[in-house]
């Protein structure tokens, strides 16, 4: 049986049409081409990602994954690679994303771009962190007295868990009828 050829044209409705991103990136790590998905994900235009470098794209924290991946696919350590990180929405969101990095490499061998597969993962990151914030709340009251004693650390948790700087517990002065913080 014949293998059909995918052409030019094929290629790229199945790039445009994937159900995930899907980046071309060059060896110093600038966009070289990108699906709608992925544009959709990020909320820039194709000709606004183009050429930009992936380190715009890239949570802070996470800066640095990307392109010891990107090393080590060019030197041939491995030929792919997998993990999470977050980028960096046009409008300030975070974007949690999983990707799945692969070397193309030209006709002589040499490392000529890396292609990643990314997906949307934000609703799960999102869901295992309040399943997070709701278990080490609920260890925290199982453990304590009054409620009084668990609020401080209660807040603790949530600010520490969503990044917040600060919090504090307002309640009712019954004496004067105002809300104080405590």
């Amino acid at each position: 049986m014949a293998q059909a050829k995918l052409g030019d044209e094929g290629y790229r409705a199945m790039f445009e049409n994937a159900g995930v991103g899907i980046t071309r990136v060059d060896l110093n790590g600038a966009l070289a081409d990108v699906n709608q998905k992925f544009c959709d994900m990020v909320g820039y235009t194709p000709d606004e990602l183009l050429a930009m470098p992936l380190s715009k794209l890239t949570h802070p924290d996470d800066y640095g994954q990307g392109a010891a991946f990107r090393g080590q696919l060019t030197r041939g350590n491995k030929r792919s690679a997998t993990g999470e990180k977050r980028f960096l929405h046009k409008d300030g969101r975070i974007i949690w994303a999983r990707r799945t990095m692969s070397i193309v490499q030209d006709e002589r061998g040499d490392p000529e771009y890396v292609i990643s597969i990314v997906e949307d993962i934000t609703e799960r990151k999102l869901v295992e962190q309040r399943q997070a914030i709701e278990h080490a709340v609920t260890r925290l009251l199982a453990d304590v007295g009054t409620i009084a004693e668990a609020m401080p650390r209660v807040i603790q948790i949530i600010g520490d868990s969503l990044g917040y700087a600060y919090g504090a517990r307002w309640v009712i002065d019954k004496n004067d009828q105002v809300l104080r913080s405590r």
